[in-house]
């Protein structure tokens, strides 16, 4: 066998996921790539992917194939520094200090900071040293105080020291979705899709631009600002398609990751083939593979009048906050259920012998709320957990009369 990138003979090649792990794809191959030039790939190319994407993993708790470690993305609320974790909850990332007074008169430090003792040891005496004139008036000396309080942190708990935003918060988030090395990223998921399939054209050009992370050029790429794939549910989604010009000269890959924007390659405009139709898409919420619904790009004028020139186009931002509010939306009905659920067990409201009729019960539902995301938009946020209630009340409607 052989390397498509560097045209290396192996006997065994390497696992490359097609859509990246780091992103949690699942589609991969071991025909395709040796493990030098994947390892390369991965960390000069891929990487990138996980700068831009983060953000959506932590929220949507979605899993990786191999591996557990999650970045953390850095965000503000309120004016402040936090981070927003795995699992979707955000965290300070700085230190804010002050003194108050009690209900007796005392002088009282108060702070919120990250979980990190260290920074805590370090910053907080550092304020106290800064504001010892405030205890000097007080009759305290600030460096028994600096004592006190340092011997405190050091007994600490994670819990007592980790300080969230509340979630009502607004939280704001800087997401890249172009650059040259985003590019490169996506031309890989392309290029390799077709490599998957075994479609023959020229490969050399997108090789260079890989390798030598050179300049992407117009020629071969090209955003979309409306979405190339759509799905019967609304969800969070990658999708990939591959196929020919009518007049069969051109091979156009597309891809979209997370449901959010549509990106397409010319892989070869000189292309010698047979025609070409593939599609592929796995929902990342019910972890399954699937057919999506997809606008095949026909021609090269077809092509320039679906994509926008450059990433600060309007049309292109409004579309993409568009699809980030519909996102948003399903995660706060996915949570909602979640949470229902989890508290239904603790306060033991499920026999053990219905737990598995209770989790189908939950996914038709999500389903439900999921068919019905455009009208849901449209509602206010305080309306959701009646309408979810409802629906448990027919649950519970349901079993009565089973047991009945």
């Amino acid at each position: 066998m052989k390397c498509f990138f560097c045209n290396g003979e192996y006997e065994n090649l390497s696992e490359e996921h097609i859509i990246p792990n780091v992103i949690c794809g699942k589609l991969k191959s071991k025909s395709l790539i040796c493990s030098k030039c994947n390892s390369q790939l991965g960390g000069l190319i891929d990487a990138e992917l996980q700068k831009s994407f983060s953000w959506i993993i932590n929220l949507f708790s979605l899993k990786k194939e191999r591996g557990n470690y999650y970045t953390s993305v850095e965000a503000q609320t309120n004016g402040r520094k936090c981070l927003l974790k795995y699992g979707g909850v955000p965290e300070y990332n700085d230190i804010v200090a002050g003194f108050s007074e009690d209900c007796n008169g005392k002088k009282v430090l108060h702070f919120s900071a990250p979980p990190n003792k260290k920074l805590l040891l370090t910053e907080v005496p550092k304020f106290i040293a800064e504001n010892k004139s405030v205890l000097a008036e007080a009759g305290v000396d600030y460096k028994d105080f600096i004592e006190k309080v340092s011997s405190r942190i050091k007994k600490m708990t994670f819990s007592e020291m980790s300080i969230k935003p509340e979630y009502g918060n607004k939280i704001d988030i800087k997401i890249n979705f172009g650059g040259n090395d985003f590019l490169l990223a996506i031309l890989k998921i392309c290029f390799m899709y077709a490599c998957l399939h075994k479609i023959e054209f020229n490969r050399n050009p997108i090789i260079k631009l890989l390798t030598k992370r050179s300049q992407v050029s117009d020629i071969f790429f090209f955003c979309s600002d409306k979405n190339l794939f759509s799905y019967d549910f609304p969800g969070v989604y990658h999708s990939l398609a591959i196929n020919t010009s009518d007049d069969g000269k051109c091979l156009f890959a597309s891809v979209e990751l997370f449901s959010l924007v549509s990106y397409v390659v010319l892989l070869d405009d000189n292309y010698q083939g047979g025609a070409i139709n593939k599609s592929y898409g796995f929902d990342l919420i019910h972890k399954t593979e699937c057919i999506p619904n997809l606008t095949p790009i026909k021609s090269c004028s077809m092509l320039k009048e679906l994509c926008v020139e450059n990433f600060t186009n309007n049309q292109l931002i409004n579309h993409l906050q568009k699809n980030i509010q519909e996102l948003l939306r399903l995660l706060e009905i996915l949570n909602f259920h979640l949470k229902m659920k989890n508290d239904m067990l603790k306060n033991n409201m499920i026999p053990e012998e219905e737990l598995e009729f209770f989790d189908k019960y939950i996914e038709d539902m999500q389903d439900f709320w999921r068919a019905y995301l455009g009208k849901i938009a449209l509602l206010p946020n305080s309306v959701l957990p009646a309408l979810a209630q409802e629906c448990m009340n027919i649950y519970f409607n349901m079993q009565t009369q089973h047991i009945q």
